[in-house]
């Protein structure tokens, strides 16, 4: 039996969706694996210990290898985290003062920072400035959509409360 942890991708936490497993033959003698208890969402550094808890060997071992993983997983992480960020800002204001407000940032690991961007040649300036007007873009198109659906659930909201549907 071991510990199999899926990444958490859909959300911003740093953590895995974990389940004991079990590899077994099937009848035509092919390897399957049966879930035998799910844990759900496991914040990453509680993951070493369940690992050494249920993976097959010595429990020290695992949980100094897997901790050692963590560690250079949060290394990497870091220096990921160095990239240029694009962040748009839109705000609604209506005539009665309320005011719907978001924020969206774009991470674009590919724009390079302001003194690395090439102008030392046409082809290098442009190459960057296409990466520039993508993050834009994408950012535009985040704001956009956020700010539109943030301003229809305050309508919507505002609409319930004055017009509650059991009022007769």
């Amino acid at each position: 039996m071991f510990i199999h942890a899926v990444p958490d991708n859909k959300g911003k936490k740093d953590g895995y969706f974990c389940s004991l497993v079990q590899s077994k033959l099937n009848e035509k003698g092919v390897s399957v694996h049966e879930q035998k208890l799910n844990f759900g969402f496991i914040p990453s550094e509680r993951l070493p210990y369940l690992r050494a808890a249920f993976n097959k060997g010595d429990p020290e071992m695992i949980l100094k290898r897997e901790k050692a993983k963590l560690q250079n997983k949060h290394k990497e992480m870091k220096k990921d985290s160095k990239t240029t960020k694009i962040r748009f800002t839109a705000e609604i204001e209506s005539p009665d003062g309320s005011i719907v407000q978001r924020t969206v940032e774009v991470d674009s690991k590919d724009l390079p920072s302001m003194k690395d961007f090439d102008l030392s040649t046409k082809e290098g300036f442009l190459n960057d400035f296409d990466k520039l007007e993508k993050a834009v873009l994408e950012g535009r198109n985040k704001i956009g959509e956020e700010i539109a659906n943030a301003y229809l659930e305050e309508s919507g909201k505002k609409k319930s409360s004055k017009n509650p549907k059991n009022a007769k």
